[in-house]
């Protein structure tokens, strides 16, 4: 059987996750957008492995479609018009419902009342989905398109130098923002350094407004596709504490986040200017910089609505005595029809948490049984690796490091990350941050310019190769490696 026309493959994962979570993304890109603006995506894969997800695409398929999602989306400003003005409706029409919740005490609901709620979110954080699903494809279409025109009049061995420019984005993050926002608190709180490091701050009771209005703003940072974390004032504030006990100069860390996106803008600049680069070049250039940052916003919502959507299904679970984790392995459908089919899915979701796999397809999606799981399961995985000592991929971020591998797979894991070490991975996610600002060096089997991974190790100065295809298959923890991001070479030290 051949899952996709090509094994040429775009895999994301496997990461925390599982289906309930990843569906309301998946979902809106297959069915909800062709509804809202006319588009979707190409065939996808799911597969589910104990807490494990994974998203596959034909990399051929993802790459056409991108084009056309930029051609008739993006680059005619009435259809771009439209999708980003859905984009604003269905924000204000989650932030009321999380609204909502907020000031719902949902262990009082009666059971109907319950579920309308949940029927609520759905509907409002598929909304949501929708337009925000606009964001890969695009990214992925622009990148294509400004490698195409770079081809027509440049060599091979200038084209990859030429894209970490005009693929920079140009505005902070929101974990660049989240951080300027936090070194502005430590700055006030320096006055309490003394308490502080001894331990007798409370930070949870502090008179500093901000520190809690930082909490409201930025609690879910740390969210993923399998669990949420609600950070408090403890969190951020241990985080103020690291920085104070470090001497970190607060100022100097500030001005260095906010350069970092001045030089991209000016290189960008210079380099269009000196290289006499077309218009068309450039506004694609000015494409991909727009939707990474429309990427990192529904990021944002997108974690957002997970800490709300655990809200609702831990009290629906807790009703029918599963935990709020098993909850996450049936479908929105499955969860209304909980009163009369409990025991079922109880079963239901012990299988799937062996495995699951979804194909989502020609507007619509199918959960495959077993025998057909195994197969597609097997073939997607299948993957003739031989054992090697240097691999290349594309350099996201320029520069050289040597360091112990960490290959990291979950969020779960981050506390086995060490200052210095070499970050491994299939693809980086927001989670994945905490781990990134500790390494020498980030090395993925996936991933683009406009990656998360290639974004925010241009964030932090480090060396950054992405799609390798085989680095996490290959390397092992422990590794000594050398990562050579000025020729695109990860080399194993023996």
């Amino acid at each position: 059987m051949e899952v996709f026309r090509s094994k040429n493959i775009f895999m994301w994962g496997p990461n925390d996750g599982a289906p309930l979570t990843v569906h309301y993304s998946a979902f809106a890109g297959y069915v909800q957008i062709k509804k809202d603006l006319g588009m979707c995506w190409p065939k996808g894969v799911m597969t589910f492995k104990k807490d494990k997800m994974t998203w596959f695409n034909d990399f051929d398929d993802l790459w056409d479609r991108g084009k056309e999602f930029v051609r008739k989306l993006i680059l005619d400003k009435k259809n771009k018009k439209k999708a980003l003005a859905l984009w604003k409706k269905r924000i204000a029409e989650l932030e009321k419902v999380h609204k909502e919740i907020d000031r719902t005490d949902v262990s009082g609901l009666s059971d109907s009342k319950l579920m309308d709620l949940f029927n609520r979110f759905t509907t409002a954080y598929l909304g949501m989905w929708s337009p925000g699903m606009i964001a890969e494809p695009v990214n992925f279409g622009a990148e294509k398109m400004i490698k195409e025109e770079l081809e027509k009049r440049f060599p091979e061995e200038k084209i990859n130098d030429l894209l970490i420019v005009l693929c920079a984005t140009t505005k902070l993050s929101f974990y660049a923002r989240e951080e300027i926002d936090l070194l502005k608190i430590a700055k006030e709180m320096k006055k309490s350094r003394k308490e502080i490091m001894e331990g007798g701050y409370d930070f949870k009771n502090s008179k500093n407004k901000r520190l809690h209005e930082h909490v409201r703003e930025y609690f879910w940072m740390l969210n993923n596709y399998y669990e949420t974390r609600y950070l408090d004032e403890d969190y951020f504030g241990g985080i103020i504490k690291r920085w104070l006990e470090e001497n970190i100069n607060l100022d100097k860390k500030i001005k260095e986040i906010q350069d970092h996106v001045k030089e991209s803008k000016k290189n960008k600049k210079e380099l269009i200017n000196k290289q006499k680069l077309s218009g068309d070049i450039a506004l694609l250039s000015d494409i991909a910089d727009e939707f990474m940052l429309f990427q990192d916003e529904r990021k944002k919502y997108n974690l957002v609505g997970m800490h709300y959507l655990d809200v609702i299904i831990a009290e629906i679970g807790r009703r029918h005595g599963i935990t709020v984790q098993d909850m996450k392995y049936i479908f929105p459908e499955e969860i209304a029809e909980l009163p009369k089919r409990a025991d079922e899915l109880k079963k239901i979701i012990k299988d799937r948490k062996e495995l699951c796999v979804v194909v989502y397809d020609h507007y619509s999606y199918r959960i495959l049984d077993r025998k057909s799981a195994e197969e597609h399961y097997e073939w997607l995985f299948k993957v003739d690796v031989k054992d090697s000592d240097e691999m290349r991929g594309v350099i996201a971020s320029k520069g050289h490091a040597k360091g112990r591998v960490c290959l990291m797979f979950s969020v779960r894991e981050i506390s086995r990350m060490k200052e210095g070490d070499v970050l491994v991975t299939t693809m980086t996610s927001p989670e994945f941050v905490v781990a990134m600002k500790k390494a020498s060096a980030i090395v993925t089997d996936q991933g683009g310019l406009t990656s998360h991974a290639a974004i925010v190790s241009r964030e932090l100065k480090i060396p950054c190769i992405i799609g390798t295809k085989i680095a996490t298959k290959v390397l092992k923890d422990g590794d000594m490696v050398e990562v050579d991001a000025e020729k695109g070479i990860v080399r194993r030290m023996r």
